[in-house]
């Protein structure tokens, strides 16, 4: 279940990249031609070229991946800095204080207290692929140790700029009302803001930009899922999806596989926006799901029993509040992200995550009775004190560099010795 959730949620989170990046490139396009608008079909196309051209970078240009995504990072941090400068020079009226901090205008037709749940579930969104690096640990020097230290500085990193950019937006918003009738808010606000369209075309370009790159990350990452699932048997033709290529040392099967279902999956969005975003939606919910039935299971049969000797420990007490809390939350918001934004409800405002879902799980109870039980079992776990001690780096099985065929040899010898 967590094996097929993932890969779901991953795959999901892939095409809402990819038609974001999309619909920025045909929002610049009507933000010069206002006459033009955007139809879903021309979405999907651009949409379909995004998908094809990262899948193809990934394949045939493997070593170049760790560079443009650094690449793409500096351009994150920098870009975030000139956007909360421009912003709050550029703006010529500022929001009060009490406008920013204390103003509240609820509009969904729900409570205020169930508003703002809504409201901080959607935000999820920005943290969605905080365990990404896990998916590569196969591909990282020391991974026990460079693997969390990846994902506690995305949360330190993602807190440190959120938080003034937010502000910056808040204050330097001109006109609330056009704000939200826009079809593009983030060119609003630099518009509101700049005043100049040259200006806010290029902000608009700098995020397509970096969302571009995070499309990347995104193919890279849900190949290696699939890739991975498949040495496990998990999925339907292991054989063909778990291999890498003799000559480009990458899995390109996997990475294919994650095109193509993206650009069938798109097609979606062209006959229904709703029924598109709906699947977006679930990603959240499916991704949160994954990191909490492990967390359970450590509840469930205790940290000291399960766990091993690791860099990362938060200690049995604050380990027991974080497995606790993390279950907690995500109960609630199995609940709440099935809940329509706003009242009273249409079918075109329903919330279909819930049905996303229970099609989801019918789709794997079926996957395991037909083919999963009796045949997959989880991860090969031969060798584990080998590659325990791998992870807590005290051998030099995987270093950097080196390509996934590669390290795969080189983890299954002492698997093959031990066994």
């Amino acid at each position: 279940m967590t094996g097929w959730l993932s890969v779901f949620a991953w795959l999901f989170t892939t095409a809402s990249a990819a038609s974001f990046c999309a619909q920025l490139c045909l929002g610049l396009a009507a933000f010069y031609h206002e006459d033009y608008t955007p139809e879903p079909y021309q979405v999907w196309l651009i949409y379909t070229l995004i998908i094809i051209i990262c899948a193809a970078f990934v394949c045939l240009l493997p070593k170049l991946v760790p560079i443009t995504e650094s690449v793409f990072f500096w351009a994150s941090v920098v870009g975030f800095v000139v956007s909360f400068i421009a912003l709050l020079a550029a703006s010529k009226v500022k929001q009060p204080a009490s406008v920013v901090f204390t103003g509240w205008v609820n509009q969904t037709g729900w409570s205020d207290g169930t508003a703002f749940m809504l409201a901080v579930g959607q935000s999820m969104y920005g943290f969605l692929c905080t365990d990404s690096a896990t998916h590569i640990s196969e591909e990282l020097p020391n991974p026990g140790r460079n693997v969390p230290r990846a994902m506690w500085l995305t949360i330190a990193i993602g807190i440190a700029t959120t938080l003034p950019f937010t502000l910056a937006v808040l204050f330097s918003i001109q006109s609330f009302d056009e704000l939200s009738a826009s079809a593009l808010p983030i060119r609003e606000i630099y518009f509101q803001a700049l005043n100049s369209k040259a200006g806010a075309a290029f902000f608009v370009f700098l995020i397509l930009f970096i969302y571009f790159g995070a499309v990347i990350g995104l193919v890279v990452t849900s190949g290696r899922l699939i890739w991975a699932f498949a040495r496990d048997d998990g999925i339907p033709f292991p054989k063909v999806f778990s291999k890498t290529h003799p000559t480009l040392q990458t899995p390109v099967n996997a990475t294919l596989l994650t095109a193509v279902f993206c650009i069938l999956y798109g097609l979606i969005y062209i006959g229904s926006t709703e029924a598109f975003n709906s699947f977006v939606a679930t990603s959240i919910l499916s991704l949160n799901i994954t990191y909490v039935i492990p967390q359970a299971i450590l509840l469930i049969r205790g940290r000291a029993n399960v766990l091993p000797k690791r860099h990362f420990d938060l200690g049995a007490a604050f380990g027991t509040f974080c497995n606790v809390f993390s279950c907690a939350w995500v109960a609630l918001y199995a609940v709440l992200f099935c809940f329509p934004i706003f009242l009273p409800v249409t079918a075109k405002s329903m919330n279909y995550v819930s049905v996303v879902m229970a099609g989801t799980v019918l789709f794997v109870v079926v996957m395991w009775f037909a083919r999963g039980r009796g045949r997959f079992t989880g991860p090969n776990i031969q060798g584990l004190e080998v590659l325990s001690a791998v992870n807590m780096g005290q051998t030099g099985v995987f270093s950097a560099g080196r390509s996934v065929s590669e390290r795969q040899e080189d983890a299954e010898e002492p698997r093959k010795v031990e066994a």
